[in-house]
């Protein structure tokens, strides 16, 4: 299995030096019952199976949270997409169809959801949201019980949060997101649209198919034992954008021969080099939208 080693410590890193692959962008509080919560994908191909959102209680005691299930909804989402995770008190209704990049899901929808639903305490809060492996991704709070509830990454404001007004971030980017000057207490809600130009404009983004698209797979994908194998990578390409340049960057560790007469190509043409574990193809010229290497 020591493809399959390699592939899992690769992606553990990754996942460490980004852990926003999803962040709350939105917390509406209510006098009643009828509150809600905005997360926003910002990783493609996101699969939220398992994964809870927890709360706290207004002393700061942790709260059992509300578990996505294992159903296919959550299992492949794209960046960009907003998701309403609503209190079953609301009476707008659900949308289940995630092809729009929105989803408002109620959580007392058992084929979606289980567990405990937050409550939303307005003079001290923590919320998270976490793996599947309970491991904490990002989170919100305020107020003085709730300061030390949550580890980092996450904000903490000063709270407290007037009722029927929504907690929201303001900005355009992960790295501004434990800035407390970059998120609003107590600000109008907007549910599901953005809460800021900025905001907005860093959703249509997260949703814009930039230059260089396109999607790739790799076979075989597990391999047992020792033996040397022959690795093949399909690209197809996005048609619409001018794309001249791949590249294929190898993990740390990965053991091959680092020479370009082992690599081969078909269905473009391409200047090629080998630099340690990166092969980099330059100057392509494109004979059909799928190719292989």
């Amino acid at each position: 299995m020591r493809l399959l080693h390699i592939i899992f410590f690769t992606l553990l890193f990754t996942f460490y030096l980004y852990p926003q692959s999803i962040i709350i962008n939105e917390i509406y509080n209510s006098s009643s019952n009828d509150e809600w919560i905005e997360l926003l994908v910002v990783q493609d191909s996101l699969d939220l199976r398992g994964w809870d959102i927890r709360d706290f209680s207004s002393n700061g005691s942790a709260q059992q949270p509300l578990v996505f299930t294992n159903n296919n909804l959550w299992s492949n989402l794209k960046k960009g997409t907003i998701i309403i995770v609503a209190r079953s008190e609301n009476a707008f209704a659900e949308d289940l169809d995630a092809s729009d990049y929105l989803l408002i899901v109620k959580s007392n929808n058992a084929l979606y959801l289980t567990g405990n639903p937050f409550l939303i305490a307005g003079s001290s809060e923590a919320i998270q949201i976490r793996n599947n492996s309970q491991v904490h991704i990002f989170g919100v709070s305020w107020g003085t019980a709730n300061a030390n509830s949550l580890p980092n990454p996450k904000v903490h404001l000063a709270g407290p949060a007037v009722s029927s007004t929504s907690v929201f971030f303001k900005e355009d980017d992960v790295s501004k997101l434990t800035n407390t000057a970059n998120w609003t207490m107590c600000g109008p809600p907007s549910m599901g649209i953005g809460n800021t130009a900025a905001n907005i404009y860093w959703i249509q983004s997260l949703r814009a198919r930039v230059d260089g698209s396109g999607s790739v797979t790799m076979t075989p994908q597990i391999v047992s034992g020792d033996s040397i194998i022959t690795l093949s990578f399909n690209y197809v390409r996005e048609p619409a954008y001018n794309i001249n340049t791949l590249r294929i960057i190898f993990p740390q560790g990965f053991t091959w021969a680092q020479n370009v007469s082992q690599v081969s190509i078909n269905n473009f043409t391409a200047s090629t080099t080998v630099s340690g574990d990166t092969i980099l193809f330059s100057d392509i010229v494109f004979l059909q939208d799928s190719v292989n290497i």
